[in-house]
């Protein structure tokens, strides 16, 4: 089924959904598919990374993504997949989408109990992201176009 990508039931996927597949394309054309988090905003989608990550460089070749997004929040039999066009931000997003993030993944109820269970690793964290290549970056993806599909 076709949707706008304003639609509710998109609204719905994206309040459900965690962790987005993104897949771009190498500079061969060959599909590059990775996990990531993502936060909704003002009609697009903002995901952090490294300004030199493998998505980020093939972004600045081929700026059109596709986004599948499983709803696991409501364990749904269907996918999400949104099309789009990306670019690729150095530095963080602002501070609203960063708020988002917190909420999202660190703050929700769920969320937080994972967090401090798994406190002893957040010195990890903070070396895995200190060596994020060519530094902190984020993508802005505007949706164009939204499908819902059955579950693979």
């Amino acid at each position: 089924m076709t949707l706008a990508p304003t639609d509710a039931a998109v609204a719905a996927f994206l309040a459900d959904s965690m962790v987005a597949l993104f897949a771009t394309l190498s500079p061969a054309g060959r599909p590059f598919v990775t996990p990531i988090w993502f936060v909704a905003d003002d009609g697009m989608l903002y995901m952090t990374t490294g300004r030199e990550t493998r998505a980020a460089r093939n972004i600045a070749r081929h700026p059109e993504v596709t986004i599948l997004l499983g709803g696991e929040g409501a364990r749904r039999d269907t996918v999400l997949r949104l099309r789009g066009t990306a670019t690729c931000h150095a530095g963080l997003p602002p501070w609203r989408v960063l708020l988002r993030i917190a909420a999202k993944y660190y703050l929700a109820p769920g969320a937080l109990a994972v967090e401090l269970r798994h406190a002893a690793q957040w010195g990890l964290r903070a070396r895995y992201y200190a060596q994020v290549p060519g530094g902190a970056g984020y993508l802005r993806i505007v949706p164009t176009a939204a499908e819902i599909l059955p579950q693979p």
